[in-house]
């Protein structure tokens, strides 16, 4: 459970986070303290990305593989992965890192290497169908280079500050940023163009091996980190309805 210092700076990365959009998209209106973002490099992201994975786990171990919810995990993901092709993202990563981890909060956890973690709580919300439609639609927000993105803008919104140098002139990201960037992941969705096209993607993978496409449906409703999630299920309904209607 989250205690009051994890509720705070949940509130305050949530507050950054929801900040992106509006920051992306302003090109006027700036006052005379306005600074640009920090450029990126993809370097640096793949390198916060490993790190942010490996300090989760370090947080968050992953649960044994011989646990019944990491088996349920494991053969969830065996019936939707495929080799990662150009044609299905940008991505520069050709397979999924995917886990389990113990916690009460249904939540997923994700980075651009291809890193994914899910909690307890959701596993257990969620059937092995369900799970495997919800693990679809992660896949495609990784592979189609939206974790890179969200990524890259939260890193930039934070500045140099969320950088340390070691002996050997290495930089990494200085704890408390990591654990910030790991809250701020686990509680924030992508932007809605991300999000339909992921959904759109993970709905067409489901038809495509003849499973339901209403899975994902399901268990958008045990996910609730997006406020948008009722919207969200009924446009999978609609999609759903016109597909099978013009089908039949």
């Amino acid at each position: 459970m989250l205690n009051i210092h994890s509720t705070i700076r949940l509130t305050l990365t949530l507050f950054v986070a929801a900040s992106l959009i509006g920051c992306a998209s302003m090109n006027g209106g700036r006052g005379s303290d306005w600074q640009p973002p920090i450029a990126v490099s993809d370097v640096q992201v793949s390198q916060d990305s490993q790190q942010l994975c490996e300090y989760h786990d370090r947080v968050f171990p992953s649960m044994s593989s011989t646990t019944a919810l990491a088996q349920k995990l494991d053969a969830a993901s065996e019936s939707v992965q495929w080799p990662l092709s150009q044609e299905d993202g940008p991505a520069t990563f050709r397979e999924f890192d995917v886990a389990a981890y113990e916690d009460e909060e249904a939540a997923v956890f994700a980075t651009a290497t291809g890193c994914l973690r899910l909690s307890s709580a959701l596993l257990e919300s969620l059937s092995e169908t369900e799970l495997a439609a919800l693990l679809e639609q992660q896949f495609a927000h990784l592979a189609k280079g939206h974790a890179e993105v969200r990524l890259r803008h939260l890193l930039q919104m934070q500045g140099l500050e969320r950088l340390v140098t070691d002996e050997n002139g290495e930089t990494y990201l200085a704890e408390e940023s990591a654990e910030e960037l790991v809250d701020i992941l686990k509680t924030t969705n992508y932007t809605h163009r991300q999000i339909r096209a992921a959904d759109r993607y993970a709905y067409e993978r489901a038809v495509q091996r003849n499973a339901d496409p209403m899975d994902l449906a399901t268990a958008l409703k045990q996910w609730p980190v997006d406020p948008g999630n009722g919207r969200r299920i009924e446009r999978i309904r609609q999609h759903h309805h016109l597909t099978t209607t013009t089908r039949g």
